[in-house]
């Protein structure tokens, strides 16, 4: 996790809840209740555009929408930039001055990956709180 403005540590703990694995269904499913919580995904990152910055609901920062998918569905969600910065390890501003190329290799390092994901929802929004590449170690979830 992240402590990071817009994410992490403090809209996690906020609840009290810790994050549980789900499925992408049970993740769309608990969503549809209307109820917060967190949760932790293994899946594919299917959307990343990397051109398409846009401001946070409160105008604080900037967020990129995303889709991840598993054997269950496919969820959109918004990774708020500095879960990007995080992730790739570039900050903003570079990722905003890469040519095309550059792009489409940073796009490709998590594109179809299997991902560890953790997200917090607050309908009807569903926010990446961190991203990562799964790893061996990385047990996969057995619903």
């Amino acid at each position: 996790m992240t402590s990071s403005p817009g994410g992490g540590a403090a809209e996690w703990s906020g609840w009290g809840e810790r994050a549980v694995p789900a499925t992408v269904r049970q993740t769309r499913d608990r969503l549809a209740t209307g109820g917060m919580f967190c949760a932790e995904l293994h899946a594919l990152l299917t959307h990343l555009d990397l051109d398409e910055f846009l401001p946070s609901t409160d105008n604080t920062l900037e967020e990129l929408r995303i889709r991840l998918a598993d054997h269950t569905g496919e969820l959109t969600a918004v990774m708020p930039i500095s879960v990007l910065e995080d992730a790739t390890g570039y900050p903003a501003a570079q990722i905003k001055n890469m040519n095309e190329e550059q792009k489409s290799a940073l796009r490709w390092i998590f594109m179809l990956e299997h991902c560890y994901c953790n997200v917090s929802v607050t309908p009807p929004r569903v926010v990446l709180l961190a991203l990562r590449k799964a790893t061996a170690s990385d047990p996969i979830p057995l619903y």
